[in-house]
């Protein structure tokens, strides 16, 4: 990994491109690059990447967009059409979250439990 001293301030190496984007390391940096989702700005010592923050931003706006996670904030002031659209919003979180339990299994999934279940009773002789 190249040191500060022989990287401009600028540049952000893979390492700490990774810490800044908050990933848990630098592999995914390296991953995206192999996959050319993302292009180093230059290359440091020994081969290192190197990449500015705006060249990060843009990955990021980017690959948030093709995942279709892009969430654009609303302009104050500006309709957006939203007065006539339902309410997503389903209770406080005060309400007690329910069991499915095993009723609500697909039929593949409940066949399985009851083959699971006839077979531990016919291990345990009962």
């Amino acid at each position: 990994m190249a040191t500060r001293r022989h990287v401009s301030a600028n540049y952000l190496t893979s390492a700490e491109a990774a810490a800044y984007l908050r990933f848990r390391g630098s592999s995914g940096i390296r991953a995206a690059v192999r996959r050319r989702e993302l292009l180093p700005d230059r290359a440091g010592p020994r081969g290192v990447h190197l990449f500015t923050k705006e060249t990060l931003d843009r990955f990021v706006r980017a690959r948030a967009q093709s995942l279709g996670r892009l969430v654009l904030r609303a302009v104050p002031g500006v309709d957006h059409g939203k007065e006539d659209a339902t309410s997503r919003h389903h209770g406080t979180g005060e309400e007690p979250i329910r069991d499915p339990g095993a009723g609500n299994l697909p039929a593949y999934r409940a066949s399985k439990e009851v083959r699971r279940t006839e077979m531990a009773l016919r291990v345990t002789g009962t």
